[in-house]
């Protein structure tokens, strides 16, 4: 009787163990091992602006401040990222406040996500470009290029102020301090038909504008964010 005691005691703490060993290791709906890459995040309170929302965020016992596309979040649930733009001393004209660090997030999600396979490319920090739906390509602008020739020649191109006629498909406002603006013409494959574009002026999404800035290449800015082509500093003229 004393051994069968023994071993039931043995069993039941066989299990517990497995159960804390199971809560300890983060696994997805799937039941797959989550990526190392991703951030588990619990949020710690919540801003809201017109264009973001600004979450304070605790992770390992750390708290820190990020800016998402803005959302229905609320105290207290858990978030997931894996790919941030790091900016410190980051002052928003609209909060009229200064973050000491602050991380700009594309891809947060409520869902955790499993492993990448590997070589596995990840995912744009962009999130997933957008087809303009044009029913014919954009008349490019007096004198200027359209956005297939500006991927096609982006090596003569380079360091050259450009003019290209495009409609925006989507618009990231002051992130490292400038909005961000991407153009399609209709023109271009997939790759070369999605022009980025920086400037210090407004756009909107279905706006069909005149940008005119400097072609820049092969540009790495870190934490995912890598351009082929770029058109920076540019001037806006919605047409």
């Amino acid at each position: 009787m004393k051994k069968l005691i023994y071993l039931v005691a043995i069993a039941v703490v066989m299990m517990l163990s497995a159960c804390e060993n199971k809560e300890a290791t983060p696994e997805g709906d799937a039941g797959m091992a989550m990526d190392p890459n991703v951030h588990a995040v619990s949020v710690v309170e919540v801003i809201q602006v017109p264009d973001y929302s600004y979450l304070e965020v605790e992770e390992k016992g750390e708290r820190y401040w990020m800016a998402v596309g803005r959302g229905n979040y609320e105290k207290g649930e858990q978030l997931f990222y894996s790919q941030s733009m790091e900016m410190n001393n980051f002052k928003s004209t609209t909060l009229e406040r200064t973050f000491d660090r602050i991380l700009f997030v594309q891809n947060i999600s409520r869902n955790m996500p499993a492993a990448e396979a590997e070589g596995e490319p990840r995912p744009n920090p962009h999130g997933e470009m957008v087809d303009a739906g044009l029913e014919a390509p954009i008349e490019p602008a007096a004198g200027g290029k359209t956005v297939a020739d500006i991927f096609e020649n982006s090596a003569s191109l380079a360091g050259q102020t450009v003019r290209v006629k495009g409609k925006v498909v989507k618009y990231n406002a002051n992130i490292m301090g400038r909005n961000w603006i991407h153009l399609q013409d209709g023109t271009g494959e997939k790759g070369s038909n999605d022009l980025t574009v920086t400037s210090d002026q407004p756009a909107a999404v279905g706006d069909v504008v005149v940008a005119e800035g400097v072609v820049a290449i092969d540009q790495d800015l870190g934490s995912g964010y890598f351009y082929k082509v770029i058109l920076e500093k540019a001037t806006i003229e919605k047409q």
